[in-house]
């Protein structure tokens, strides 16, 4: 795509976890972070129009770096990882967890 020399954007929150950006783009465009791709990370979009944020989708760009298509009523991205290794060790801890206090309550009233 044809960089955009109006288009203009704003990091206005950082951390390893979570990034937002204020972005002001008179037509569609792919705003690029030097940032590198994880299927983890996950982004959220606000418009002129919606009053919640709906979701977008991420695309790796140049084999790594993130990238999110933004258009003109597009005025915030949010991203925040989120692996699917870390929700399924949660779960599975959260089960295992549940597993030995079960045991140890029947193992109280069994004696």
């Amino acid at each position: 795509t044809d960089s955009q020399p109006d288009a203009e954007c704003q990091i206005v929150h950082y951390s390893p976890n979570a990034i937002e950006i204020k972005v002001r783009s008179p037509s569609a465009a792919l705003l690029v972070l030097s940032e590198t791709f994880d299927p983890g990370w996950r982004a959220r979009v606000w418009t002129t129009t919606d009053t919640l944020p709906q979701p977008a989708e991420i695309v790796c760009v140049n084999g790594v770096m993130r990238g999110v298509w933004v258009d003109a009523n597009i005025v915030s991205v949010r991203m925040h990882y989120l692996p699917t290794g870390l929700l399924i060790g949660v779960v599975l801890s959260l089960l295992a967890w549940s597993l030995v206090v079960i045991g140890w309550v029947r193992s109280r009233y069994n004696s």
